[in-house]
């Protein structure tokens, strides 16, 4: 039978951790924290911001879509469709028109669709004649093209920064 010595036991190791180790260890968690958080938010608002662009993108390419085919089967003929920005916010409307001379957009009409960006993204510039866009029936061209107006720029508010959605006279969408 082998007797084994009995244990010393050190004092100061059986008292746990000081105070000071304690706030040193939450103070380091705290801010590991705070850096996780923030550094994903980040990516979160700048992600937001892109699939805007990328959601009214294909609204424009819808709305053209609609102009060169229609959008109701039943329709013997097609319609002018367009969009229209409101720059300093983040809403933009997809409308249409009864006929091509003088379609404009129409605040109000039943058949408009609102649509908005986000709560932190607005249309910082929006260089399109009368804050519209408006494709022909059957071409898809748009609608009195000047080659100077062809863009609408989404500004993220909180990290400042842009997309712009560039058009063609043809009605191409681009983002840069």
């Amino acid at each position: 039978m082998v007797l084994l010595a009995p244990l010393e036991v050190d004092e100061k190791a059986t008292e746990g951790f000081t105070l000071i180790e304690l706030l040193v260890v939450v103070g380091i968690v705290s801010m590991m924290t705070s850096l996780l958080y923030f550094s994903t938010n980040t990516v979160q608002t700048s992600t937001d911001a892109q699939t805007a662009a990328d959601r009214l993108t294909a609204h424009i390419k819808t709305q053209r879509i609609y102009a060169m085919l229609g959008s109701d089967p039943n329709q013997s003929k097609t319609i002018p469709h367009g969009v229209h920005f409101e720059e300093g916010s983040g809403v933009y409307t997809l409308f249409s028109c009864p006929h091509v001379q003088n379609c404009s957009y129409t605040p109000g009409r039943p058949d408009n669709v609102i649509e908005n960006l986000g709560k932190t993204l607005v249309f910082r510039e929006v260089s399109l004649t009368g804050n519209q866009l408006i494709f022909i029936p059957q071409s898809g061209e748009i609608l009195d093209y000047d080659p100077a107006s062809n863009n609408v720029t989404i500004e993220n508010l909180v990290d400042r920064t842009e997309h712009t959605v560039r058009l063609n006279r043809m009605g191409t969408v681009s983002i840069e």
